[in-house]
């Protein structure tokens, strides 16, 4: 009598659930970082994109405006929960567009940490995330901040 094989065996099921597993405990902190990248990429995107705006009111005033809705911002998004300016002493003043991202909603990463852009010439030259002036408020790791801003 010929027995003839009709699936996989136990031992074989057992290497695959296993594969499947190590694979899973990798790529599901990945994924999660990836998030992260991701939704901070907002951050960046909205501060980034008063840069323009905040240089020319600089270059007509002489001062930096005292708020985002000055120069007809908005300072919050999908992610973001505020946007504040701050302004220093200085022959330019320095400026920081600090980013606070919203407690909920968001990964547990990123939740309520800051991402800041800052200048300090009044608007030719900006910094963002850990480099220049931006540094002191920006909190989060340098592995959720674009590679820019490293």
């Amino acid at each position: 009598m010929k027995l003839t094989s009709r699936g996989f065996t136990l031992v074989e099921l057992m290497i695959v659930v296993a594969i499947i597993g190590i694979l899973a405990a990798v790529a599901i902190p990945a994924y999660s970082d990836y998030t992260a990248r991701a939704q901070v990429s907002e951050g960046v995107q909205l501060a980034s994109s008063y840069r323009t705006g905040m240089a020319e009111y600089y270059q007509n005033t002489s001062v930096w405006p005292s708020n985002l809705t000055a120069i007809g911002s908005t300072t919050s998004g999908k992610y973001i929960d505020s946007m504040v300016i701050t302004t220093g002493a200085g022959a330019t003043g320095d400026l920081v567009i600090t980013s606070t991202f919203k407690a909920s909603g968001v990964s547990p990463f990123i939740t309520g940490s800051t991402f800041a852009i800052s200048t300090s010439d009044g608007g030719n030259t900006w910094d963002c995330g850990q480099l220049g002036t931006a540094a002191a408020n920006t909190n989060l790791e340098a592995k959720h901040l674009p590679s820019a801003c490293k």
